[in-house]
């Protein structure tokens, strides 16, 4: 999604005033990202640019992995790396 194609409704605003902003990789030593589709997409900075994010090549983190780093308070989580 572009952020020329927001819904006029939406407004764009840099993510520290929407959010609290976590530095470092979340995944646990020794786990890795797959290709293969899980329920849980795991976007990664090479996914975004110029204001869009790319999903053509998403990678996906296992339950185990996802219930590890899961302890965010609330709302979708972005995660990259």
């Amino acid at each position: 999604m572009s952020l020329d194609n927001l819904p006029v409704e939406w407004l764009s605003l840099p993510i520290e005033k929407v959010a609290e902003v976590k530095g470092g990789k979340r995944l646990p030593k020794g786990k890795t990202f797959s290709s293969e589709k899980t329920k849980h997409p795991y976007i990664r900075v090479t996914d975004m640019g110029n204001g869009s994010v790319d999903l053509s090549d998403l990678r996906y983190i296992d339950e185990e992995t996802y219930q590890h780093i899961s302890n965010y308070r609330g709302g979708p989580t972005c995660l990259n790396n």
